[in-house]
């Protein structure tokens, strides 16, 4: 009877080792390596920057639209708004055409 509770303890220890070893190789395949990591912070903060600039040409679009289009009247010349990679969210050029 012994022998038949050491024979069913082994397999019991077996088995959670096993099931151990495979959550634990799941878990770390499923993370992210350093560049992928690195890549994906990249994505974020770009993606965050063109929402900001998206959120300031709508808020310069819709504020400034007609005080925009009186100095375009009065000046006589098409005014437009123009953006570089390298400004800053609130930075733009006005360029007259």
């Amino acid at each position: 009877m012994n022998s038949n509770l050491v024979i069913i303890f082994g397999f019991v220890i077996i088995i959670v080792a096993i099931r151990s070893h495979y959550r634990q190789r799941d878990q770390t395949s499923s993370s992210l390596g350093a560049a992928d990591q690195m890549s994906l912070t990249r994505a974020t903060e770009t993606a965050h920057r063109l929402e900001q600039r998206v959120e300031t040409l709508e808020r310069l679009l819709d504020e400034d639209s007609p005080a925009m289009a009186e100095l375009e009247a009065e000046i006589g010349r098409t005014i437009r708004l123009q953006t570089e990679a390298l400004y800053g969210v609130d930075q733009y050029d006005v360029v007259l055409m």
